[in-house]
């Protein structure tokens, strides 16, 4: 079954990265779409805590335990261990572009780094297919199942178990996000154990 992907207002970074597999993609003149790479921030809270007479103490074991602590900047092993993480995600974030789109992992690399583009933009350097809203899409889709023009279009709604509750406890945040973050969790273990393993 052909997947046709169609952008609204914005599709950028992970809104891109998840519509790289479909056949076709539609977005308008105007979308902001693209934004290829990965970001990390942490906040690091020390002049906070010094201005308002705070000493937070934080119990951990582990080497990286206290990696996204708000109590001190990253060390610069950390920070070593953070941009070998952020290259990987990176690389595979091209890999899945270059792969979806035809384009060469050069190619993805020079339109990536961040950057934004507009959907005319985006068309013009082949990270869509055409320009168009739902009605483009859903016509383009019938195009490609070979379907007639005038067949009949349903709606489905994604089963309640695939949306995350509002309030959820933790087992079932868990078996909710599990699927999703098992990609970057295997990254980040590739990454500890190459930190760790002697050079």
């Amino acid at each position: 079954k052909p997947v046709v992907a169609v952008m609204g207002s914005v599709a950028a970074s992970g809104g891109y990265y998840v519509l790289t597999s479909a056949r076709h993609i539609v977005a308008a003149p105007t979308t902001v779409t693209g934004s290829i790479g990965v970001l990390t921030v942490k906040f690091v809270l020390e002049q906070f805590y010094a201005q308002y007479g705070l000493q937070p103490e934080a119990l951990s074991r582990g080497r990286f335990a206290q990696l996204y602590s708000a109590n001190q900047p990253f060390s610069p092993e950390e920070r070593e261990l953070i941009a070998h993480y952020i290259g990987e995600v990176y690389q595979r974030f091209v890999a899945r572009v270059a792969e979806g789109r035809g384009l060469s992992k050069e190619t993805v690399d020079a339109l990536g780094q961040g950057r934004v583009w507009s959907g005319e933009d985006a068309l013009a350097r082949g990270l869509i297919d055409q320009l168009g809203d739902i009605t483009s899409g859903l016509a383009r889709a019938k195009a490609l199942a070979g379907l007639h023009p005038e067949a009949p279009v349903w709606n489905v709604r994604a089963p309640a178990r695939l949306l995350l509750p509002t309030s959820a406890d933790p087992t079932t945040l868990q078996r909710a996000l599990g699927p999703l973050l098992r990609e970057q969790a295997l990254l980040l273990s590739s990454a500890v154990s190459l930190t760790s393993s002697p050079r």
